[in-house]
């Protein structure tokens, strides 16, 4: 919408050439909306796509083929320089006009024939104008021998790099040893090999060899083009030999990915049900029967199997969490069995490290999954509660009782997986500790988010139309706000320490935890100053505490430079979510509205917690920032006239300045307001599994489990 309202005074040359609207995501921002998707330099003076641009035909008739030297002036050499020239007494002069015309004819052939030569496979790639390669040839074969996209000595590069620098920080994916050979993937699993060289390219780590003949975000669209294509065949039309490779390269696609560039568009959801509904047609799950007989070798195919379901589990579970209606996997006794199996010792070398994880991992997924079904009915509605749940726990302190032995069980079984372990001085922690870390947090605040809003919902129908927000509750909701707030804090410690390792080549996913729980901090923040809370004693205290600006701050600090390390498309997007969040950060700081209801209106706390619920279990990815306030100051405002509320659109990502707070302190909403407008937002601001093309460039369109 912004970019929308917003245009430079001067188009760039690219969309002076096209006839095209020329419109910036920012005014900060250097590069136009246009020149940003096609993944070329944006500039006002010279267009770099120009040469690779059809001519358009001229009216008149085109040039005819090189004359010998000595050949006489005709017509159309006459219109070629541009006048009519008229009859020459001078044999001199004839020669010398002769010969610039030849000279320009040779130069012009010259120029054509070394273009068409050097940028053969180039223009391809930059006009996404791809070569159709047959769906039963080897694709990476293809892309290296018969096209030279990109040299084998890259795709050894990329794939090492993947395995070394990317893979652990989620081994969910356990690839054999056999499936970590590149040579092997080259003949045999050409599909799995591209798609773990094309997630090196959602961020550039200045892999390629060759940087003139195909960028990064170019190699990204190439790759993503064929793989999709490759995959559909597989999927839609070809629908037989499902393998346990193809099912990889659906997980590994959903985890390293973009975000979106627009809601509606699901392409990584659908590559996680892809992979779950490639495992249904395979018969994964059925291992029960055959569980006394298999052969668990590192390579054997029944333990390939095992670590798939496993790794299905895991990707759409941690799905689920999210996105409640995404409800694909359930635990059953085929993965109990599975992580039995796994973990049996097969010598030296089994289970392996990435076995491991993927069993503690699955369980912890499902010990959450247990929660949040617990949780999620009794913060909606206490006619929804599952059939196993016991009346008392229904009650605050029994909530708070299953919530804190759930706490328990989850401390118990992260510390017997062996990757929490606390390192000595020196010591590298283990980069699954502290993705680990993160989805533990990120778990606590969905629990403790919906307990929350179960301490303030009115249950009419269960409590004879009184709240459960009376007497010492008041004071055990800020207790539990108090430990959100820690929890929120906490997690954004550990995404800091992720990124001290100087790296962004976690799962996109992770990007999303701290935009969570910079979004929970602001509604927190208000909560505590509406007129529930103006009486209880230390609050003012508590607010204070909030430092989400100094949070803020460190988040936006390694966004900025991880966009700038590694041009990362990933990062820009955040940076754009983030200039959001902060004018969200400036309406909690600056407003005031710790007042109790006056005559004629409703007690804010009884619409609260609807309010907040609004945004459980949504896609939260367009969060907008608070525009309807700044439009309506004038009905809010007791401000002159002449002091109109704008907000300083160059401020992103900067400290908020003075004249900013005051601006803000100029209108004051209803609590009502505020709470529509942010969950109104929240509903369609983070899907962090959504997956689109245009936006990294060129032909195609380019994602919170």
């Amino acid at each position: 919408e912004f970019a929308s309202k917003w245009r430079s005074l001067r188009a760039c040359a690219r969309c002076r050439r096209l006839k095209m609207k020329c419109s910036y995501e920012n005014p900060s921002f250097k590069s136009c909306i246009r020149c940003h998707a096609a993944s070329v330099d944006c500039s006002f003076e010279e267009d770099p796509t120009a040469k690779y641009a059809k001519k358009r035909r001229k009216k008149s008739e085109t040039f005819r083929k090189s004359t010998p030297s000595q050949a006489p002036l005709s017509v159309r050499d006459k219109e070629v320089l541009g006048t009519s020239i008229p009859d020459i007494a001078s044999a001199q002069e004839k020669e010398q006009l002769q010969a610039l015309l030849n000279n320009y004819r040779q130069i012009s052939e010259s120029l054509s024939e070394k273009l068409h030569h050097s940028d053969k496979s180039n223009a391809p790639l930059i006009q996404g104008n791809y070569p159709h390669i047959s769906f039963h040839l080897n694709l990476i074969k293809q892309m290296i021998v018969t096209y030279k996209f990109f040299t084998v000595e890259e795709a050894r590069n990329r794939f090492r790099f993947f395995i070394e620098h990317m893979l652990p920080y989620y081994p969910t994916i356990a690839l054999s040893k056999d499936l970590k050979s590149f040579d092997n993937l080259y003949e045999n699993f050409p599909l799995l090999l591209i798609a773990c060289i094309s997630v090196t390219a959602v961020n550039d780590n200045n892999l390629s060899i060759d940087h003139t003949k195909v960028s990064n975000s170019q190699l990204y669209n190439l790759l993503n083009h064929y793989l999709y294509s490759f995959i559909s065949y597989q999927v839609y039309v070809k629908c037989e030999d499902f393998s346990i490779d193809l099912i990889y390269v659906c997980l590994i696609l959903s985890c390293w990915c973009l975000p979106p560039n627009k809601m509606g568009q699901f392409r990584n959801q659908l590559n996680s049900l892809t992979a779950f509904n490639m495992g249904l047609c395979i018969d994964l799950g059925e291992i029960s029967k055959f569980k006394d007989t298999m052969s668990l070798e590192d390579a054997s195919v029944q333990r390939n199997d095992l670590r798939a379901l496993l790794a299905i589990y895991c990707c759409c579970g941690s799905l689920e969490l999210s996105l409640r209606r995404f409800k694909l996997v359930s635990w059953t006794k085929n993965h109990e069995a599975a992580t039995e199996l796994l973990m049996k010792p097969q010598g030296p070398d089994l289970p392996t490290r990435e076995d491991r994880y993927l069993v503690y991992y699955s369980k912890f997924v499902s010990m959450a999954k247990e929660i949040i079904d617990f949780i999620s009915p009794i913060a909606q509605n206490y006619s929804n509660l599952p059939s196993k749940t016991k009346p008392e726990e229904c009650s605050i302190p029994g909530v708070k009782y299953v919530l804190n032995s759930y706490e328990k069980k989850l401390h118990q079984l992260l510390g017997e997986s062996g990757f929490m372990r606390d390192c000595s001085d020196g010591e590298q922690e283990p980069k699954e500790k502290l993705v680990l870390s993160i989805m533990y947090h990120h778990l606590l605040t969905i629990l403790y988010d919906n307990l929350i809003s179960n301490l303030l919902h009115v249950h009419d129908d269960h409590r004879n139309n009184t709240s459960l927000f009376q007497g010492n509750e008041v004071e055990d909701c800020l207790h539990n706000i108090i430990k959100l707030l820690n929890i929120c804090g906490n997690l954004m410690k550990c995404f800091m320490k992720l990124n001290s390792e100087h790296t962004v080549n976690y799962p996109t996913v992770l990007y999303y935890r701290p935009m969570h729980s910079l979004t929970l901090l602001v509604r927190l923040k208000l909560v505590l100053k509406s007129s529930r809370f103006a009486n209880v004693e230390g609050i003012a205290d508590v607010i204070k505490d909030i430092d989400i600006e100094k949070y803020f701050a460190d988040i936006s600090k390694i966004i900025v430079e991880n966009q700038k390390v590694y041009n990362s498309v990933v990062c820009s997007k955040m940076m754009i979510i983030l200039n959001k969040i902060e004018k969200w950060m400036k309406v909690s700081s600056a407003y005031n509205f710790n007042q109790k209801p006056t005559n004629g209106t409703s007690d804010l706390s009884l619409d609260l917690v609807k309010l907040i619920s609004m945004s459980k279990d949504q896609e939260i990815e367009s969060l907008d920032p608070p525009k309807d306030f700044l439009e309506k100051k004038k009905e809010t405002s007791t401000a002159p006239e002449d002091s109109p509320i704008v907000y300083n659109q160059n401020s992103r990502l900067q400290s908020p300045d003075p004249a900013g707070a005051d601006i803000v302190k100029t209108f004051s909403p209803s609590i009502e307001k505020i709470f529509e407008q942010i969950d109104a937002d929240i509903m369609n601001y983070l899907n962090p599994l959504e997956s689109y093309f245009n936006d990294f460039g060129g032909s195609m369109e380019m994602f919170d489990t």
